[in-house]
């Protein structure tokens, strides 16, 4: 396991995620502080490709009643909304 301190840089994680799983929707799902909520909203949106075989992330904000701290889940479906293995 590695740890990181300070900031997740979300343009590399994301670029990861995008490279590894093309035409895939993947689902961002986020409990914690809206600040936070609202920077990996934007995030989803800068990082999806629209185009056939780019990705696209889909923002899905949690209740903030639901969990407790920081919580980001992500989920992904091939186009046809099956899915992926090894996400």
């Amino acid at each position: 396991m590695t740890w990181q301190y300070g900031r997740p840089n979300w343009d590399k994680i994301f670029q990861s995620i995008a490279d590894k799983h093309p035409a895939t929707e993947a689902g961002v799902f986020f409990c914690g502080p809206k600040v936070l909520g609202h920077t990996l909203h934007l995030q989803c949106n800068k990082s999806t490709d629209a185009r056939e075989q780019g990705t696209q992330f889909v923002w899905g904000k949690v209740s903030d009643h639901v969990f407790t701290g920081v919580t980001v889940i992500l989920t992904s479906l091939d186009r046809a909304g099956d899915p992926k293995e090894n996400f």
